[in-house]
This record gives C-alpha cells, structure tokens and sequence, in this order.
C-alpha cells in the first residue's frame, strides 16, 4: 500500500504533540502507549511504525522542543563582535524562551534528563547534542578572537558553562512550576555567568 507522505507527517504531529502533553502531566513512565495513540487520533501500532516505540517518540519531543530553540541561538550567536558576547547572548535568549515557556523548560531541562523507570537515562537527543556543538563552536571563536583563555581545554570549558548555565535556569524553573517566588532573577543568572566568563577571559 502506498502511503501518503502529507497523512505521515499529520501523523507524526499528531503524536508528538500528544505526548509532549501527556508527558507534561503525567511523566514519561504514567502516559502509557494506548493513551497517547488515543490523543493522537491514531493506533499504538502507528507509533512504532513511525518512532519505534515512546522511547523514539520521547527523543522527538525533545527534538522538536530543542529545534527552534536552536536555530534561534544560531541566528543571536552569528550577530555577536566575540565569542565570549555570543555566549552571553545565547544564555540571555534561553532565559527569556523558558521564562516564556515553562513546558519548555521542563521538557529539555528535567525531563530530558531523568532517571526512567528501568532504571536508565534517555540518551542525549540529537537536539541537546546540537546545542552542545554549538556552545563549542563559540567557546572555539572566543579562543581564536582571545576573549577566553586559549590554554583551557574547550570541552571542559563547555561542560562547566553548560553545567552552570543549566542549574541556575533548572532551579528559577522549578520555582516557577511549583508557583513558588523565583530564588533569584534573570539579571543575578546573567551577573554569575558573567562573573564565571570573566574568570577564563584571559590566560594568566
């Protein structure tokens, strides 16, 4: 039987944004197979015709939340003077998007990375992996343009501005999700990541 590429791809929207939803509300572990094809419009066998099964449809969602979000950096990333600005940029751009977006913020900055009921972790999805080679790139550009320290090793230069940047967002969007008052402001994450830039800006 031929099939409809425009009826595959309504498919597909279908699920993903059924399970982004359901995934929202009930986890990955409590939104079962059968009640997201039901959302969907569609057949359980669908989903594994088209994803594999929820595990290749969890690693959709991530990558459709991730997609825009990182063309936009992208775009912000290309317009700065230094790679050292590019990063500031980019940190500032991704605190408004999950401010204006707490589903967001959940999808990529906790539910990508918690533990499953099997006991693992879903592995890194092709849109986190593409931000982190983006963060590379810009750490690399402020090293050539010197407005980082050279002699760090850009990997792990990347691992603890990531890791720094995704703690301070985490935390401001639990507090948000909970309705609690934010910990602390946009303007005192952008005052610590600059105060950590400032700290690899030049080798000593």
């Amino acid at each position: 039987m031929k099939i409809d590429p425009d009826s595959t791809q309504s498919s597909r929207a279908r699920f993903i944004a059924a399970a982004r939803e359901l995934f929202l509300v009930h986890g990955y572990d409590g939104a079962s197979t059968a009640l997201i094809a039901r959302e969907a419009g569609s057949a359980e066998t669908q989903m594994v015709r088209l994803f594999g099964g929820k595990a290749g449809l969890l690693e959709e969602v991530f990558n459709e939340s991730w997609r825009p979000l990182n063309e936009k950096l992208e775009g912000i990333a290309s317009g700065a003077r230094s790679g050292r600005e590019a990063i500031l940029k980019v940190l500032a751009t991704m605190i408004a998007a999950f401010d204006a977006d707490p589903n967001l913020a959940f999808l990529v900055l906790l539910e990508e990375r918690r533990v499953r009921g099997d006991g693992r972790v879903v592995s890194i999805s092709r849109g986190l992996s593409d931000f982190s080679g983006l963060v590379d790139l810009l750490i690399l550009r402020g090293q050539r343009d010197e407005s980082l320290a050279v002699s760090l090793d850009h990997a792990a230069l990347r691992s603890a501005l990531m890791g720094a940047a995704e703690a301070m967002i985490r935390d401001r969007a639990i507090a948000r999700r909970e309705g609690k008052t934010d910990s602390f402001s946009r303007s005192s994450i952008r005052s610590v990541f600059e105060l950590l830039l400032g700290g690899v800006a030049r080798d000593s």
